[in-house]
């Protein structure tokens, strides 16, 4: 294995997670019970928000590692603060979901770390 298979995975797996995201978003703001149209759409716009950062986060690292590859002063830098954000988005989630009744809310941190990490040890190999 090289540094641009770990950048891969934790590209892929934001990039994926993010997708997931969007998909349950009404199930999410469902699953919170009964709440004021204004709360549902406030908390369906962070939802898809956090989402789309995913996503964004995945598909910029994928394209960078795709045009300048994985031994590229570029993708180090840009990983490495991708595999921060991701750092810090897991240790929020982790402590405001963590003991959230909806399944999805309390993978989140764990799916966060586990891109957080494949990115960073992808720079590993530079």
């Amino acid at each position: 294995m090289n540094g641009t298979f770990f950048l891969g995975l934790g590209s892929g797996l934001s990039c994926t997670w993010g997708i997931v995201h969007l998909f349950f978003t009404r199930k999410i703001i469902s699953d919170f019970g009964e709440i004021s149209k204004d709360s549902g759409r406030i908390a369906a716009g962070a939802w898809m928000a956090e989402g789309f950062l995913w996503i964004f986060i995945g598909v910029l690292i994928g394209i960078l590692t795709h045009v300048f590859g994985g031994d590229s002063y570029t993708v180090f830098w840009v990983a490495r603060i991708c595999a921060a954000m991701l750092l810090i988005m897991a240790v929020l989630a982790g402590m405001t979901g963590a003991r959230a009744s909806v399944r999805l809310i309390r993978i989140s941190p764990i799916v966060l770390l586990l891109s957080a990490a494949a990115l960073f040890i992808g720079t590993l190999y530079f």
